[in-house]
């Protein structure tokens, strides 16, 4: 949700802004996509390894 609201206050000041800003702008967008996509991959991970690590402790309880 945060990453939506700051792509849209992003697409917003970069409508605004000249075109030096408007570079700079562009890239910190590129740069917070990339770090939510980062982090969507890292919770993705997080995610997988909790449900590996239930499943062998459901073997080892029986």
């Amino acid at each position: 949700m945060a990453v939506a609201v700051g792509a849209v206050c992003a697409s917003v000041a970069l409508a605004q802004a000249p075109d030096d800003q408007r570079a700079r702008l562009a890239e910190a967008k590129a740069q917070s996509a990339a770090a939510a996509a980062r982090s969507a991959k890292l919770e993705q991970q997080a995610t997988a390894e909790r449900d590996q690590a239930q499943q062998a402790r459901a073997l080892i309880v029986g």
